[in-house]
């Protein structure tokens, strides 16, 4: 009887061991050995969707699509109180649902908790919706996907004292469809740096069976502070660089076609000093501001401010120039030369 129990209390030992090693680990290419035997096998990742795929999308984080290459990609850059972060995104409107390719490097540490909702997780929070949209209510959506590779979707519903996003339910048959890969090492190694993701919603998850001529996005991203409070940089783009665009609770926001993030190309020279967008674009969009700044050298003052050949160095005000976008591709020249700054 003694050695009954003896070898119980082993073989439960040996479960539990086993069942850690598993749920430390979590790596796909791990091998576990299968209790008792010599025999090996390697947990294999279930599908996050029944949904259809396009053909020529291979979901698995690796932005290495050939359609890639010839999109126009949003590219944001974050910089809270010196936490400093860079989100690139495009879009994909495939015949059977969208696919958004986004590569993030993060300069905070990435982390991930089961205890806390997606949206205290590292990874992205985009706002979305499809293109002629007007109304909100049922058409305008949030939807998360960590680099731990959980994903939610909330959806705008009116509610008894205000609008706002509320759980989005589906089947597993239109699910959206995710893989993430990290960038530089695990997470709980502390060593991740980044990551690659690859988000497909087919149209089927929203009651749609056609592909539309464009949608409309706001993308954002999630960076915890700590591993045991809640407490994050919540940074949503369109927001945070002041946009006209993309404002709260509406389906109008930047617009992505079939071939990518649609805007206007922002390109600036300077003599004599530097010019820098406030926000680091090297974009612009209709309607939206675009907000320049200037550092002339040491001695030299702003002389010239040139927007596709129009003076506007009279509109300079404490060496910020803001101004809006036209639709236009935009060509700034600045010229520094020798004397007070009068616009310093």
């Amino acid at each position: 009887m003694k050695n009954s129990r003896k070898r119980l209390a082993l073989g439960i030992a040996a479960c539990l061991c086993s069942l850690f090693a598993l749920t430390a680990c979590g790596e796909t290419i791990t091998q576990y050995n299968v209790i008792g035997t010599q025999d090996c096998y390697a947990p294999v990742q279930k599908p996050t969707s029944g949904a259809q795929i396009d053909d020529g999308i291979v979901l698995d984080g690796v932005l290495d699509e050939s359609f890639y290459e010839s999109k126009s990609w949003f590219v944001g850059h974050k910089n809270v109180k010196g936490r400093e972060a860079t989100l690139r995104t495009t879009a994909e409107i495939a015949p059977h649902g969208i696919l958004f390719g986004i590569d993030v490097d993060e300069g905070f540490t990435i982390s991930y908790s089961a205890g806390r909702p997606t949206a205290w997780n590292s990874g992205i929070e985009f706002y979305f919706a499809f293109g002629g949209e007007t109304v909100p209510v049922d058409n305008l959506f949030e939807i998360d996907l960590t680099a731990h590779n959980d994903v939610n979707v909330r959806v705008w519903r009116p509610g008894i004292f205000n609008d706002g996003y509320l759980q989005y339910l589906y089947s597993f048959e239109n699910a959206p469809a995710h893989a993430v890969k990290l960038k530089g090492g695990t997470i709980e190694s502390g060593n991740c740096t980044g990551y690659t993701m690859e988000l497909y919603l087919p149209y089927t998850l929203f009651g749609r069976d056609g592909r539309p001529e464009y949608i409309n996005l706001n993308p954002g991203m999630i960076t915890p502070l700590s591993d045991t409070e809640w407490v994050r940089d919540y940074y949503v783009f369109g927001g945070e660089f002041e946009s006209s665009v993309c404002q709260w609770g509406k389906t109008e926001m930047y617009r992505f076609d079939k071939n990518g993030f649609v805007c206007n190309k922002l390109n600036i020279t300077a003599t004599g000093g530097g010019v820098t967008e406030k926000y680091r674009r090297d974009w612009a969009v209709k309607g939206d501001p675009v907000i320049l700044e200037f550092a002339p050298e040491d001695g030299k003052a702003l002389s010239s401010v040139k927007v596709n050949g129009v003076e506007h160095v009279n509109d300079v005000k404490e060496n910020v120039y803001r101004f809006i976008g036209t639709g236009d591709d935009l060509n700034v020249v600045a010229e520094f030369t020798q004397g007070n700054n009068p616009k310093g």
